[in-house]
C-alpha cells in the first residue's frame, strides 16, 4: 500500500505517514476508550456477569462444591432454554424461491446447499449462541466468517456469535442499527503464538497482555512452565511470567472518507484477493471502509474492507429493544427476582 495517502480525510482517522503507526494506535485506542465507556453506561451493562452466574448456577456469583447439598430450582436457566429452544430449529430458517420456471433447477440446488450447510455447520448452534446472548446481556451478535479448515479443506462460511462486550460501537448514532455508527471494534483474544505466526513480521512487536492459564484449569496443566523460543530470544519478562501468554487483537471496521490526492494511481488491498482494487486521483480510497487490525502495541494489518457490501460484519439481535437503550434489557432481569425465593 502506497506511503502518498491524503491527508484531507473527513473522519479523523490518520493517514499513512512517518509517524503512521503511533498514530493509528493512538486512534484506536481513544475510539476503544470512548465506545467502552458508551457501553459501561448502559442500564444492565454491569450485570451481564451476574446474569451468566444466575443462568449457570442460579446465583449471582459462582458457586463452589459443598459438602451441605441444597436443593434449588434455577427458574432463569429455564426460561433462558425455552427462549433459545423456541427461536432455533435445527431446519433452516430460511430458503431461496423463484417464480421464474426457468430457475427451479437452481432453487432446488440452493435449497440443498442450505440444508447441507445448515447441518454440516451446527448453524442452528450458532444461531442459539447468539440468542443466547441476547437473553443475558440484552443483545447478541452473529458474524459470518470464512474457515478454510471446513468441509475438508475446501473452506466454508461459519457463523461466529461472541461477548457483546466485545463489539465496541465507534460513535453510533442511533441504539437500533449498528451500520449507522462511524465504525467497530471487534476484540478478540488470542493466543499470543497464533497471532505471531500470522504476523511474522510483526512478531517482535506482538506483546502478551493477560494470562490465559487464570482462566482455565485445563489450560493451566497443559501450559505450565510454557515459554516460547521467541520469548527466549526477545527477553520478555512478563511473557515468560505466564503460562499461557494471549493478547488482545482489534479488528476495527470504520468509514473513512479519505481521497486520493497524490495524482498517482493506488493499488489498495492485497493484489492476490477478490477485495483487491486501484484508486484513481480524484478517488476515494475506501468506497466500501477501511479494517485496521491491531493488538495494543503494533498495527497488524491496515486496508479497504474486504466486504463487498461494504457494511460492518455484524448482525444485532436485540430480543427486548428499549429506545433508550443500545443493548436493550436483559429477558431474564425480571425473572431473577422470582429465582430469589
Amino acid at each position: 500500500m502506497s506511503d502518498n495517502f491524503s491527508s484531507n480525510y473527513a473522519s479523523g482517522i490518520p493517514s499513512a505517514n512517518n509517524q503512521y503507526e503511533q498514530g493509528i494506535l493512538g486512534w484506536v485506542n481513544e475510539a476503544r476508550q470512548e465506545g467502552e465507556r458508551f457501553l459501561e453506561e448502559e442500564v444492565g451493562f454491569k450485570d451481564i456477569d451476574d446474569n451468566i452466574n444466575y443462568i449457570s448456577s442460579g446465583s449471582p456469583v459462582a458457586i463452589a462444591s459443598s459438602s451441605t447439598k441444597v436443593t434449588k430450582i434455577n427458574r432463569v436457566a429455564k426460561v433462558h432454554s425455552d427462549i433459545v429452544s423456541g427461536l432455533t430449529d435445527i431446519k433452516p430458517l430460511f430458503a431461496y424461491q423463484t417464480t421464474n420456471p426457468m430457475y427451479e433447477i437452481q432453487q432446488v440446488l440452493l435449497n440443498k446447499l442450505v440444508k447441507s450447510w445448515w447441518i454440516n455447520n451446527d448453524i442452528d448452534l450458532r444461531i442459539a449462541s447468539t440468542v443466547s446472548w441476547s437473553i443475558t446481556a440484552g443483545t447478541g451478535y452473529t458474524m459470518p466468517v470464512w474457515l478454510q479448515s471446513r468441509a475438508n479443506g475446501m473452506g466454508d462460511v461459519d457463523l461466529l456469535s461472541t461477548d457483546p462486550r466485545d463489539i465496541i460501537p465507534i460513535r453510533p448514532i442511533n441504539r437500533e442499527n449498528i451500520q449507522d455508527a462511524m465504525g467497530v471494534i471487534h476484540r478478540q483474544v488470542m493466543s499470543v503464538n497464533y497471532v505471531r505466526s500470522r504476523y511474522p513480521l510483526k512478531r517482535f512487536q506482538i506483546v502478551a497482555n493477560r494470562d490465559g492459564s487464570k482462566w482455565s484449569t485445563r489450560l493451566r496443566k497443559v501450559s505450565k512452565g510454557f515459554k516460547t523460543a521467541i520469548d527466549r530470544l526477545t527477553g520478555s519478562q512478563s511473557t515468560q511470567d505466564m503460562n499461557f501468554p494471549l493478547v488482545d487483537v482489534y479488528h476495527v471496521y470504520v468509514r473513512d472518507g479519505s481521497i486520493n490526492t497524490s495524482g498517482n494511481k493506488i493499488p489498495m488491498g492485497d493484489p492476490e484477493t477478490n477485495w483487491f482494487y486501484e484508486v484513481e486521483p480524484g478517488d476515494p480510497l475506501y468506497p466500501r471502509g477501511r479494517l485496521i487490525i491491531c493488538t495494543d502495541t503494533c498495527v497488524l494489518s491496515d486496508g479497504p474492507n474486504p466486504y463487498w457490501h461494504g457494511q460492518f460484519p455484524f448482525c444485532k439481535l436485540t430480543l427486548d429493544p428499549l429506545p433508550w437503550t443500545y443493548i436493550g434489557k436483559s429477558v431474564i432481569s425480571d425473572v431473577i427476582p422470582i429465582n430469589e425465593l
